[in-house]
Formats: C-alpha cells, structure tokens, sequence
C-alpha cells in the first residue's frame, strides 16, 4: 500500500513481527543484576542510573522505569522481603536541593514498589551528593541503590 492509497489498513495487514522501540535520548535498560552485599549474606543490592526512572532535574518515575519494577517485583515475588532504596545526586548543584532530589527520587521508587503489595517494607533514603567531590558532573553518581533483604533493613537515613 502506498502513502497516497487511502483504503483502511485491517489487522491482516499488521507486519507480524514488531520490535521494541526506546525512545530518543533514553539509555537501554538491560535486566537488573543484584549482587551480594558483602557484609551482609541476607542482602542484595543493584545500582541503577537515574536516567533510567527520571528525567534529569525531576523526581517523578518516567514510563521507562516499569521495566525496573517490573524486575525488582519478580525478585521480590520470589521471596517478600525488606527494600531499602537509598537515592545519590552528582556533585553540581546546591548541597540541600541534592539532598531533597535524590530523597524524592527513592522516595517515589519506594512508593512505587510499596504498591506492589510484595515488600514486607520498604524505607526511602536520600544521600544526595555522597561519594561524589562535591562539583563533578559525573552521571554515574546519578543512580538509585535497591536493597532487597531477608533480614529488616536499616530505617535510619544520614
């Protein structure tokens, strides 16, 4: 069919293969990988980058983070269990405006996971700019930390 035919495309028309599409200007999310905390044989932990669930400056979940939760609702439909999802900014920027971006960023992911009915609880922290130098514009210090743990996690946020 051409662009100028006007005649309706039906479902036999439909290409039967399709393929998955990211949109511009968002990283590729590979599945989550969750390593043991090596102090701590109860608990496992994963990074994921910022640009992942937010959009740069903001707190709010983006579309593409339900793949994240997705992943993080199968480890814990595995075995319901404590999460603590501690939240770090990069360096630029004022100290407390990190400090509340990156506790509104767990805090949203929290929200959202709490939703999901399968954490026994689930504690929000935010760091802000820790383990950076305090001016570097590093995007890997951009990340959000999920701790899954048979064990209570630690409701004390720095």
């Amino acid at each position: 069919m051409s662009c100028s035919d006007d005649t309706p495309t039906t479902a036999k028309d439909a290409p039967t293969a399709t393929r998955a599409v990211t949109p511009l200007g968002t990283p590729d999310l590979p599945p989550l990988k969750f390593d043991q905390v090596a102090d701590d044989p109860a608990t496992v932990a994963t990074d994921v980058n910022s640009e992942a669930l937010f959009a740069l400056g903001s707190a709010e979940l983006s579309p593409q983070a339900a793949s994240i939760v997705e992943q993080i609702k199968a480890r814990l439909d595995q075995a319901p269990s404590y999460v603590r999802i501690d939240g770090y900014t990069d360096g630029l920027g004022d100290d407390a405006a990190n400090k509340d971006l990156s506790t509104r960023r767990a805090q949203a992911l929290a929200d959202r996971i709490t939703a999901l009915g399968t954490a026994k609880a689930v504690v929000a922290c935010g760091d802000g700019e820790v383990g950076t130098d305090g001016t570097s514009a590093d995007p890997s210090k951009r990340r959000v930390v999920v701790s899954i743990s048979s064990n209570p996690v630690n409701g004390q946020c720095s």
